[in-house]
C-alpha cells in the first residue's frame, strides 16, 4: 500500500513490515528498503504513539499513524536507532 509519495508499505505472512522507496532525480537515482520484524513493531509503534493497541489490530494502526502523521522510512531508521530498536535498512545508489 503507498503511504506516501515515494514510498510503499506491506506486512509478509510471517508479519515483518517491509517499506521500499525510491527517488528518481536527473542526476541521482537512489531506493532505501527498511524493514522490522513483527515482534519488534509494538516498540516502534510505542515512539510513534502513546495508544495502546491488540497485536491484531496493530498493523493497521501503524499505517495509519504512518499516513497521518507523514512519517517515512528515514524517521522510523533514526527512531530505532536512537532507542536500539532491531530492524533492517539500506539503501540503493
Amino acid at each position: 500500500m503507498k503511504i506516501n509519495e515515494t514510498e510503499n508499505a506491506v506486512f509478509d505472512d510471517a508479519g515483518t513490515l517491509h517499506i521500499d522507496g525510491a527517488s528518481y532525480l536527473p542526476d541521482s537515482d537512489y531506493e532505501w528498503f527498511f524493514s522490522i520484524d513483527k515482534d519488534d513493531l509494538p516498540k516502534l509503534y510505542a515512539e510513534l504513539s502513546k495508544d495502546e493497541v491488540s497485536d491484531e489490530d496493530l498493523p493497521d494502526r501503524f499505517i495509519k499513524i504512518l499516513i497521518e502523521r507523514k512519517v517515512d522510512a528515514g524517521r522510523l531508521k533514526d527512531i530505532c536507532e536512537f532507542k536500539k530498536i532491531k530492524h533492517g535498512f539500506s539503501c540503493w545508489w
